[in-house]
């Protein structure tokens, strides 16, 4: 319903944001500012608030845009579409907007680890797994799997991992 939704540890559930198109990807600076990106193509910034306004436009996803934040508050999107291989996005603080790694079919969900390296899953059927990009850019395959729609590091060294129907745990 093109809405955000907080839900408090009582289950209390309140508007946070609402008119943001087809919502289908969330993030938070270090400030605490929500980010959320319509699948047609907008990323919103949600003003405290909770007006959203335009930060940037990219190409449309036919899924959804996956979004993390690097220690230095530049914004990683990833937006799937039909095409065979998919950019992964920087957009700094001042909105403009760079293609950093052009190598997935699919890519999809995304994590920051400790050291600063960038993972990321690839949804693509046949190339599907978890990439460490290093910052010289190079992609590592770290987990040959199934296709993989999301990640998250657990915060005791473990990463998780998100396909349609099942969630794991590994131990890295």
């Amino acid at each position: 319903e093109g809405a955000v939704y907080r839900v408090s540890s009582g289950r209390d559930v309140d508007l946070v944001a609402d008119e943001l198109g087809t919502a289908t990807g969330l993030a938070f600076d270090s400030e605490g500012i929500l980010y959320v990106g319509d699948r047609r193509g907008t990323i919103f910034r949600i003003e405290r608030n909770g007006e959203p306004r335009s930060f940037v436009h990219l190409e449309p996803s036919v899924a959804a845009y996956h979004m993390v934040f690097d220690s230095e508050d530049n914004l990683f999107v990833t937006a799937p579409s039909l095409a065979s291989v998919d950019p992964i996005y920087r957009i700094d603080v001042e909105a403009q907007v760079t293609k950093v790694y052009e190598c997935f079919g699919r890519p999809q969900g995304m994590a920051f680890d400790d050291e600063g390296a960038l993972y990321v899953t690839e949804g693509l059927i046949g190339g599907s797994g978890v990439y460490r990009l290093e910052q010289d850019g190079r992609p590592e395959r770290v987990v040959a799997s199934p296709p993989l729609v999301g990640l998250a590091f657990d915060g005791n060294g473990g990463l998780v991992l998100a396909s349609s129907s099942t969630v794991y745990r590994l131990a890295l």
